[in-house]
């Protein structure tokens, strides 16, 4: 893995663990114990028993889709800022090393404006959680 890709998953990683210990987990402490709840119930056929605890990780799931979605956005935006970093190294009067330098100088914007991003992300995650 690149500097430019360790620098940016060392904040994403920190920040998830984060939402992951104050967030989700409780989430899923919530859902779990509801289909503790639905598993409990000896009358009730397999088909609601399966319905039951569906309905109880449902907000667990759509935790995780936000999750990803906003984590692939994120990606994304990362993703077009390097490649910017690369039309315009190309698009440059620059040659060899000049080129190379102008390039990871590009990079290391585009890596510190995302690290930058990373609070504001999370804190668009965590917006979604009551226990948050």
């Amino acid at each position: 893995m690149s500097d430019f890709a360790e620098q940016i998953s060392r904040v994403v990683d920190k920040e998830l663990e984060d939402v992951e210990k104050h967030c989700i987990r409780p989430l899923q402490v919530e859902a779990f114990q509801c289909c503790k709840e639905c598993c409990t119930d000896q009358t009730s056929s397999h088909e609601k028993v399966t319905h039951c605890m569906q309905r109880c990780m449902k907000p667990v799931q759509e935790t995780e889709q936000l999750v990803s979605s906003e984590l692939e956005h994120f990606q994304t935006r990362l993703t077009r800022c390097s490649e910017q970093c690369g039309d315009e190294a190309r698009d440059s009067n620059k040659t060899g090393a000049d080129v190379e330098q102008m390039y990871k100088n590009c990079l290391q914007g585009c890596v510190d404006k995302h690290v930058d991003l990373v609070p504001t992300v999370m804190a668009r995650i965590k917006k979604n959680f009551k226990t948050c």
